[in-house]
C-alpha cells in the first residue's frame, strides 16, 4: 500500500519564503529575423543550344531577312553607276562599261540595270552627237574651201581691166553688166537753174551712158564710174547730174536707183576735170561686187 507523500513547498507558500536573490541587466535578445513567405520558386526555359549559340558577325540569322529572302534588296551594281555617268561625260567609256555591267548583273543579280541602260543609250547619243558633228565639220570644210576658190577667182580680177571697148560699144562685167557709152561732151559749165547749180571747179565733161543689168541681183550705178586723164582720176559728179536733169524739167535719179536685174537705164555722167581738157576714158565697176573686176570705155 503506497502512502502518498505531502507536497513539496514552493517559494509562494508561506513559511519558505526566501530572500530575493541580486537582480542583473537584462540579457541582450536579438530581434527576430522577420517572417519570409515562402514561395515556389519559377521555373525558366533554358536557352537551346540553337539559341544558345551566338551566328558570327554579318551572317543573317534564321528568321531575318537576307539573301534570296523576301525583304532583302540586291546591292547595286558599282559598274552600273559608273557607266551612267561616263555616258555623260565621256560616251566611249560609257560604251564599253554600260554592257559589262549589264552582263555582270545578270549572272549575280545585283540592281542597278537601268542606270547600266540609261548610261548605254547615253553613250549611244554621245556617239552618234560626234559623228553628226564630225560630218557636219567636213561639209563646212568643204563649202568653205569652195568659197574659198570662188573668192580666189574673184580676187584675181580685182584691179583688172576685163574688157576694153571703144564709145558705142558694150563694155560687159563677168558677172554680166553691160555698160555702153554713147557720147562726151566737155567744156561744159555751171549746170542747173535759179537756185539749183552747181558750177566746176574747172569745167564739165558730159558723158551719156546706157547700163543694162545683166547679172542676177540688183545693182546701182553711184560710184561706179572713174574718169581718168593720163593717171589722174575724177569722180563723177551726181549733184551736177540731178541738176541738170532738173533744168530740162525731168528728174533724173538713175545714178541712185536701184536697177534690178534685166532693166536697162540711159543717164548723163558729170566729170570735174581742168578748163580745156577731155576724159581718155571711164572705167566701171560693180557697185555690189568689187571682185567682178572692171571694164573700161576708151575714147
Amino acid at each position: 500500500m503506497t502512502i502518498p507523500q505531502p507536497p513539496e513547498p514552493t517559494d509562494s507558500q508561506p513559511g519558505n519564503s526566501q530572500p530575493d536573490a541580486p537582480q542583473g541587466p537584462p540579457a541582450y535578445v536579438p530581434p527576430a529575423e522577420p517572417h519570409t513567405p515562402q514561395y515556389a520558386q519559377q521555373q525558366y526555359p533554358q536557352p537551346t543550344q540553337q539559341y544558345a549559340q551566338q551566328q558570327p558577325y554579318g551572317q543573317p540569322q534564321y528568321g531575318q531577312p537576307g539573301y534570296g529572302q523576301p525583304g532583302y534588296v540586291q546591292p547595286t551594281e558599282g559598274l552600273a553607276i559608273a557607266g551612267l555617268i561616263t555616258g555623260i561625260l565621256f560616251w566611249p567609256a560609257g560604251i564599253i562599261i554600260s554592257p559589262i555591267a549589264l552582263s555582270k548583273i545578270k549572272k549575280t543579280g545585283n540592281g542597278g540595270r537601268g542606270l547600266a541602260i540609261a548610261g548605254l543609250i547615253l553613250s549611244i547619243i554621245g556617239a552618234l552627237g560626234t559623228i553628226a558633228g564630225i560630218i557636219l565639220f567636213a561639209i563646212s570644210i568643204a563649202i568653205s574651201a569652195a568659197t574659198i576658190g570662188t573668192i580666189a577667182t574673184q580676187t584675181e580680177n580685182m584691179g583688172e581691166i576685163t574688157s576694153s571697148v571703144g564709145v558705142g560699144e558694150a563694155a560687159v562685167t563677168e558677172s554680166g553688166l553691160s555698160y555702153t557709152v554713147n557720147d562726151m561732151e566737155c567744156g561744159i559749165g555751171a549746170v542747173g537753174e535759179d537756185y539749183s547749180t552747181t558750177e566746176p571747179t574747172g569745167e564739165y565733161c558730159r558723158v551719156s551712158l546706157t547700163f543694162l543689168n545683166g547679172s542676177d541681183s540688183s545693182e546701182y550705178l553711184t560710184g561706179t564710174a572713174t574718169g581718168y586723164i593720163g593717171s589722174s582720176q575724177y569722180s563723177d559728179d551726181s549733184l551736177a547730174a540731178t541738176y541738170a536733169a532738173m533744168a530740162e524739167g525731168k528728174a533724173d535719179d538713175s545714178s541712185y536707183a536701184e536697177v534690178t536685174p534685166g532693166n536697162e537705164v540711159t543717164t548723163d555722167l558729170y566729170f570735174d576735170v581742168p578748163a580745156g581738157s577731155e576724159l581718155d576714158r571711164i572705167e566701171f565697176q560693180s557697185f555690189s561686187s568689187i571682185l567682178d573686176g572692171s571694164v573700161e570705155v576708151v575714147f
